[in-house]
């Protein structure tokens, strides 16, 4: 049809509104074609975005790490496991600084009680 109108071309070139009807034709034309395109095109992209969107997601934390070494978190169930690391790492912090202040008070009396014994053997 885009054919047929073009070869009339020469019938309307001397005519402005056989001129401007032609235009519109093309317009109408080139709109409908457009539009075929575009309501093609719009379902195909989209199945493959959200394909895409689901395949490239990240899991929602590094399962394979412990949670000292973990530094990703994703979505719902990632900020829930970052909850749970802050929980144990705060936990286990408290616990070593508790050790190191039994071995530290150890250390400590054992000192004492050696000055002791050193001054009683003199």
């Amino acid at each position: 049809m885009l054919n047929k109108a073009i070869n009339h071309r020469h019938y309307v070139a001397g005519q402005p509104k056989a001129r401007f009807a032609y235009g519109c034709r093309l317009w109408a034309l080139y709109t409908q074609g457009v539009q075929a395109l575009f309501n093609k095109l719009i379902p195909v992209s989209l199945i493959v975005l959200l394909s895409a969107c689901g395949a490239t997601q990240p899991p929602p934390y590094q399962k394979d790490r412990n949670p000292e070494d973990r530094d990703q978190y994703n979505g719902v169930e990632g900020m829930a496991q970052f909850q749970k690391d802050q929980s144990y790492l705060a936990s286990k912090e408290l616990s070593d600084k508790c050790k190191k202040a039994k071995i530290d008070l150890a250390i400590a009396e054992t000192e004492k009680m050696l000055v002791k014994l050193k001054s009683k053997m003199h």
